[in-house]
């Protein structure tokens, strides 16, 4: 972040590891994660529920709950609603694996 310019900012972060998630994966996201802690600073909700969703799209289901059990009162669903909807599909998958 300092090679563009920017101050490391919770703030900074938080845009930085939507872009990541949106057109990358969240194992890039996570390492980002790992950098704010290392920087001393707490992500913002909004960064754990983009985390989640990601998570939640990779069906990695474990994860996005546990980025979820960390937000504090993130206003939008959309998030539980990306858990819920994954927790669907690997029920749907079992569920055709067995026939």
């Amino acid at each position: 972040m300092k090679d563009l310019g920017l101050d490391p900012s919770r703030h900074a972060y938080d845009c930085l590891v939507r872009a990541v998630v949106s057109q990358r994966h969240f194992k890039d996201g996570m390492e980002i994660l790992k950098k704010m802690k290392q920087n001393n600073l707490k992500p913002l909700d909004s960064t754990l529920a983009a985390l989640s969703v990601s998570c939640s799209r990779a069906l990695e289901l474990d994860l996005a709950e546990a980025f979820l059990n960390q937000i504090a009162g993130y206003p939008h669903l959309y998030p539980y609603g990306a858990l819920l909807a994954a927790c669907d599909e690997m029920n749907i998958t079992r569920m055709s694996n067995r026939v």
